[in-house]
């Protein structure tokens, strides 16, 4: 992912993590090429700290609960969850003219389709994990901006026998090919 350049568009995960144990709500969050390369954010210049993407890129999102990984507990726990509603909103800056870098007159892009792994129990680090891949891809459809973009996923999940729903978000910032403003 390198920003200011002309390329093809190219395919990217948006990997989300928690712990189902944990008591933020925050979750980690890393862009990487379908390929696997982790993707860095713009080192410098107008677009820094963001992660620039070109209009046709497609990202696809994945999640990955887990819940355990006591050193003193014997057995993985009894673990299962389920994806309500992922939703990213996008806060376009001054200049913008699309209101999101996936949809011109939309600010809210909302991914409620998921494909859901089998729980999977690992004896050696006590964990169960629990992999979800939207089932939908999002593609970029803005030639040049930046966005601030706030996600929200808010999940059901059952941990030893316990019931229970939650709401996690990330808040990553976007840019698309040049930014905005002046381009010479």
């Amino acid at each position: 992912m390198t920003a200011l350049n002309n390329r093809k568009p190219q395919n990217y995960i948006l990997k989300l993590c928690f712990a189902a144990e944990q008591v933020t709500e925050s979750l980690q969050f890393y862009f990487y090429e379908d390929s696997g390369v982790p993707c860095e954010q713009v080192a410098d210049g107008p677009l820094a700290s963001t992660f620039n993407f070109q209009a046709g890129d497609k990202i696809t999102i994945k999640v990955m609960a887990s819940a355990g990984g006591n050193p003193n507990q014997l057995e993985p726990p009894e673990y299962n969850m389920r994806i309500n509603n992922c939703s990213l909103v996008s806060i376009p800056e001054i200049g913008v003219e699309d209101i999101s870098m996936f949809n011109p007159k939309n600010a809210i892009t909302d991914v409620s389709e998921w494909n859901l792994s089998e729980p999977v129990k690992n004896k050696d680090n006590g964990t169960t994990t629990i992999e979800a891949v939207s089932h939908e891809t999002l593609t970029v459809t803005a030639e040049n901006g930046q966005w601030k973009i706030s996600g929200y996923l808010s999940i059901s999940q059952i941990l030893n026998g316990k019931k229970s729903n939650k709401l996690y978000y990330f808040d990553p910032e976007g840019s698309t090919g040049l930014g905005w403003g002046d381009q010479n």
